[in-house]
């Protein structure tokens, strides 16, 4: 079984590339685990730094959809954070306007507003948060890294879903990373 050091080496060493190669270097390392423990070990650790992960989530979803639950293997803040979510949770999304659905959504509406205002350096074009209503069993895991209070779902279980645009001054120059996820 893969250690955390070894996960990270991996994941973040000279010869990763960046965070826009996170996805599939973890998707790599996610079809090689040994067990759901190394599975849930290496997504926690891989997922709050992947950037570009649209494409990979319909292949992503199918793997949490196999492995899941993750709440057996957290710990610390994120099992606090898990154990602490309601039945029915509301989630928000700030993201391109054709990029509702993805697995990456939040409990904070700040932090939604803040990826659709380019977090992190991401131009997002044609912002919106979207905000909507998830069964907890729906939900694959979460993350506290970052602050970011993620919650990782299942899409396809999202319900009243509303999605509202996102007025902001937009980004110029070398601020602006068209890699969006």
């Amino acid at each position: 079984m893969l250690t955390k050091a070894e996960i990270g080496r991996r994941l973040w060493g000279p010869e990763a590339g960046g965070s826009e190669n996170t996805v599939s270097i973890m998707f790599q390392m996610l079809v090689n685990s040994e067990n759901r423990e190394e599975f849930w070990r290496i997504f926690q650790l891989g997922w709050p730094t992947a950037d570009a992960s649209w494409e990979w989530r319909t292949i992503i979803k199918d793997f949490l959809d196999h492995h899941s639950p993750a709440a057996p293997f957290l710990d610390g803040k994120d099992k606090e954070f898990f154990d602490g979510l309601p039945g029915v949770v509301t989630v928000y999304r700030g993201c391109s306007s054709d990029r509702v659905r993805g697995l990456a959504w939040t409990t904070d509406i700040e932090i939604a507003r803040q990826f659709a205002r380019g977090h992190r350096q991401i131009d997002v074009p044609s912002p919106v948060v979207a905000t909507a209503q998830i069964p907890k069993a729906a939900i694959y895991t979460v993350t506290m890294d970052r602050n970011e209070y993620e919650v990782v779902l299942n899409y396809r279980r999202l319900r009243r879903l509303k999605t509202e645009p996102y007025e902001r001054a937009p980004m110029t120059g070398n601020e602006a990373v068209h890699a969006y996820s």
